[in-house]
């Protein structure tokens, strides 16, 4: 039998670690994916003067009126309206927009820019709900701007965020409509560092240094597929084992257990490997590209069984 303390005897390592938080998210569904949805605000029914701004989080939708800074209108007075059902906007007898009874409402603001966050509980919304099925808010974005003339008089014009007609052939307004939709969490799927030998009861491998001054190793990290997500370096320094993990570009790390003893592991459990946990520590480095594991013990150069199960994501993309 090795002689070797039994803390370091069969040593597991065993690491759970969170690279980002992996929550869902409420965010207006647009073709770039940006979560930003913009449509013109226009004066006098055919003049672009700038934006409306769609946005949301968990919480609210955020609508904001964007004059460019270099045209020569000013917001004076805003009316707005959201919701998910175009039937419940405030309208007169004759089917037209009744400013008045817009929920949200601004006055003599002589600016070019204003926003109004609206919760999504206001909507009937929550994050789940959005979370099981897309959902649909329609808005209309009514504004009153300014422009001076000259040091006596200005001009005074009515802006709609530009969509659909709310009353066709009656008075002048529009309504459009964004999609809240959810990023979902990634789950994870499971992945295993390559190694010279198959696990025992499940698809993965095991690695091993033979010897204390074995040359480090670098194994590929793969899915069930054969699909290569990263790489894992380890080896001795000065004595101590050292591990790291590199993913790759298109893969994140969620979480990783690692096995490193004298004897190769008896299970593929990651949660158990051989049973019984001798030491538990953090690594220096984790975070989503990789983790480094450094060992605070002296091994004595009898060899040592590796094995690294990870639990990765695909990255998103941020083009």
């Amino acid at each position: 039998m090795k002689t070797k303390s039994a803390i370091l005897f069969g040593l597991a390592v065993l690491l759970l670690f969170a690279a980002c938080c992996y929550a869902m998210t409420v965010k207006v569904k647009t073709t770039d994916n940006s979560g930003i949805y913009t449509t013109r605000l226009i004066v006098g029914q055919h003049t672009d003067i700038g934006e409306v701004i769609v946005q949301a989080d968990n919480t609210f939708l955020y609508i904001q009126y964007q004059i460019d800074l270099d045209n020569e209108y000013t917001l004076f007075n805003t009316h707005l309206w959201a919701g998910q059902d175009l039937a419940e906007m405030p309208v007169n007898r004759k089917g037209n927009p009744a400013l008045g009874k817009f929920p949200y409402t601004a006055t003599q603001l002589d600016s070019k820019s204003w926003a109004q966050q609206i919760s999504l509980y206001s909507l009937g919304l929550t994050v789940e709900d959005i979370c099981l099925e897309d959902a649909a808010v329609f808005f209309a974005a009514h504004a009153t701007v300014t422009r001076r003339i000259d040091d006596l008089s200005s001009d005074t014009e009515t802006a709609w965020a530009e969509g659909e007609p709310i009353n066709p052939g009656g008075a002048w307004g529009m309504y459009d409509e964004v999609c809240l939709t959810c990023e979902h969490p990634c789950d994870g799927v499971d992945a295993w560092g390559f190694g010279q030998h198959d696990l025992p009861d499940s698809w993965g491998w095991i690695g091993e240094l033979p010897y204390f001054d074995c040359p480090w190793r670098k194994q590929p990290i793969y899915l069930e597929d054969a699909t290569f997500v990263g790489n894992i370096y380890y080896g001795y320094n000065r004595g101590r084992f050292e591990a790291h993990i590199l993913m790759d570009l298109a893969y994140e790390l969620k979480d990783a257990n690692l096995y490193v003893g004298y004897d190769p592991p008896v299970s593929s459990d990651p949660d158990t490997f051989n049973g019984d946990k001798i030491m538990v520590y953090s690594p220096q480095d984790a975070f989503g590209n990789g983790a480094v594991w450094r060992s605070p013990e002296v091994w004595d150069g009898d060899g040592l069984y590796v094995a690294l199960h990870a639990i990765v994501c695909p990255r998103e993309n941020d083009e």
